[in-house]
């Protein structure tokens, strides 16, 4: 409720390609955690901590509820545009 947080959806989690594609926007959130202003990452119950230390979540019964349909990241809130940003197409 309060923005800090984003639900990236992955079409076609099922297949590898989708499970790929996951793992390449969890991993791009891990490793830029510190711009991010990264409080943590959900991805296929496995809950990674801002430094990237991962536990594994209890099954909440559904692929939603598990996060195998989307990878959550969660923010600690600030970072916001300044105008100044470069962004890579």
């Amino acid at each position: 409720p309060n923005g800090l947080a984003i639900d990236v959806m992955i079409p076609n989690y099922q297949t590898p390609a989708g499970k790929a594609l996951g793992d390449r926007i969890a991993a791009f959130a891990l490793a830029n955690a510190d711009r991010l202003s990264l409080n943590h990452v959900i991805w296929r119950r496995v809950l990674y901590s801002h430094n990237g230390a991962p536990s594994l979540m209890g099954n909440y019964g559904s692929d939603d509820a598990n996060h195998y349909t989307h990878v959550h990241i969660a923010t600690n809130g600030g970072g916001y545009p300044s105008g100044n940003e470069i962004y890579l197409g």
